[in-house]
């Protein structure tokens, strides 16, 4: 009984895909893509261009990136359109293809700022370990970044007085209340 043959077949890869690989080694060269995270996500990308549309065809490409929609139908957010279109810019620029940008108004999203319920709650349902440095931000509106800085050498135990870090400003003495001298002494 003869044993039977296995052939392996290996399509050549498509235009648009070497395309995208020579895109991708380019940016590589100009270490532009710092991991295989990144390359993966840049290929995606391109990928999804070239399957739903032409991708040696600006025109049809920044239509397509105008009116992009998630997979449920919902409009995709301008930040996913910017960030499609830089990666056809780097496809366009490698391969010598002309495209001309598109411009998307941007929002910033209003911040959420808690009232002094929401933040007394927050401090009150923390763990311990977390109880004192919530405390002490919340009534010496030192950031938590500053508040990191700070040196036990920096806390004054006796007149309940922190001394912020030199920031770019000044260095700035912070008076904090009783409560807060109070756990700065038990802890």
């Amino acid at each position: 009984m003869p044993l039977l043959e296995t052939t392996c077949r290996i399509e050549p890869l498509s235009r648009s895909e070497e395309a995208i690989t020579h895109t991708v080694n380019t940016l590589k060269t100009k270490n532009l893509l710092k991991n295989p995270r990144e390359e993966t996500n840049f290929r995606a990308k391109l990928r999804n261009i070239a399957k739903q549309t032409d991708i040696f065809n600006p025109i049809k490409v920044k239509e397509y990136l105008l009116n992009y929609k998630k997979k449920d139908g919902t409009p995709s957010s301008n930040g996913l359109k910017i960030s499609m279109q830089e990666a056809y810019v780097h496809f366009c620029r490698s391969n010598g293809i002309p495209y001309d940008r598109f411009t998307v108004e941007y929002e910033a999203p209003i911040p959420l700022i808690p009232n002094k319920e929401n933040i007394e709650t927050i401090i009150n349902n923390a763990p311990e370990k977390y109880y004192v440095p919530f405390k002490i931000m919340e009534e010496t509106a030192i950031e938590a970044q500053e508040l990191r800085n700070i040196s036990v050498s920096r806390i004054g135990q006796q007149q309940a007085i922190l001394k912020k870090p030199h920031t770019a400003y000044a260095s700035i003495w912070q008076d904090t209340t009783k409560n807060t001298h109070s756990l700065l002494q038990d802890n």
